[in-house]
């Protein structure tokens, strides 16, 4: 079975979310013009911090699941 991965809402082009519970940081020129390459993230009980516009925000993984898989599933 091969790993599927989804953008995370608002985040898109910046994270992504597998159906393996896995965030990875996608590869892009960050607002500061500094090259970031694609890696995953390390969870923290359950959480990731995100970073958008040098706002940093910690997130469920199990609420960024729901968010890219679940709730799109019945649409």
């Amino acid at each position: 079975m091969e790993e599927i991965f989804k953008d995370i809402y608002g985040y898109k082009n910046i994270y992504q979310i597998s159906d393996l519970h896995r965030v990875k940081s996608m590869q892009r020129i960050d607002a500061r013009g500094v090259h970031r390459k694609e890696m995953f993230l390390k969870s923290t009980n359950g959480y990731v911090s995100l970073c958008k516009g040098g706002i940093q925000k910690t997130v469920s993984i199990s609420k960024l699941i729901e968010n890219a898989f679940i709730d799109n599933m019945f649409a």
